[in-house]
């Protein structure tokens, strides 16, 4: 069954999710999730996996006709399941939840999350959040040698640049991995430096 509301198209199962991660239906329909299934999910995502279909699952829609999606039956890659999917060969980009332009000029705390639910949760307590694709998703892509390790100097993505970091407080929250994880603790502290030399004042802050 389908459910409407807002002009946003989401699946009761869906919506439910969102429901369960604290995501109130003002949110949902403010930020334009809906739900896609297989061959809309092949065009988003431009590309589609051999062998197997796509499935069904929630779309993020980001700008500039950029979307991710959530799957609902994630691929593996190296024995870990692909939650959420980006379209193919595209740069990094940031999620700004609804609303997040307009609360920036008068708030003094920016918060950092890995990824745009987390984003939308934190969004609706009135704190701008930025959803980062992943933890490495801040910065532009690098390039690369032959042996596939990237080299050169890091550059905030776009969006990023946008924002005066001046005097900022920034709160960095990371999946609860990071505790235990020393490449996503690697990408905090990189992204924290990139941070503090404009200004900011930066803190890591544990998900239980």
């Amino acid at each position: 069954p389908v459910a409407e509301h807002a002009d946003v198209t989401l699946s009761d199962k869906h919506r439910a999710e969102l429901h369960a991660s604290g995501i109130a239906d003002e949110t949902i329909a403010a930020a334009g999730l809906y739900t896609a299934s297989n061959g809309d999910i092949a065009k988003i995502l431009g590309w589609q996996p051999k062998h197997c279909d796509w499935g069904s699952g929630v779309v993020y829609p980001f700008a500039d006709e950029y979307s991710r999606v959530k799957l609902d039956f994630p691929r593996s890659y190296e024995g870990k399941p692909i939650k959420y999917e980006s379209p193919r060969n595209a740069p990094n980009r940031a999620f700004f939840p609804p609303g997040f332009w307009e609360l920036l000029p008068s708030a003094d705390t920016i918060v950092i999350s890995e990824g745009e639910k987390k984003a939308l949760a934190v969004s609706q307590l009135g704190i701008p959040c930025i959803g980062l694709v992943g933890v490495w998703g801040w910065q532009e892509k690098r390039q690369r040698l032959d042996t596939g390790k990237a080299y050169g100097k890091r550059h905030l993505i776009d969006k990023l640049k946008r924002i005066d970091w001046r005097d900022r407080n920034v709160v960095i929250v990371f999946d609860s991995d990071a505790v235990r994880n020393a490449w996503v603790q690697l990408a905090e502290a990189r992204l924290a430096d990139m941070l503090t030399q404009p200004g900011a004042s930066v803190r890591v802050a544990r998900i239980p």
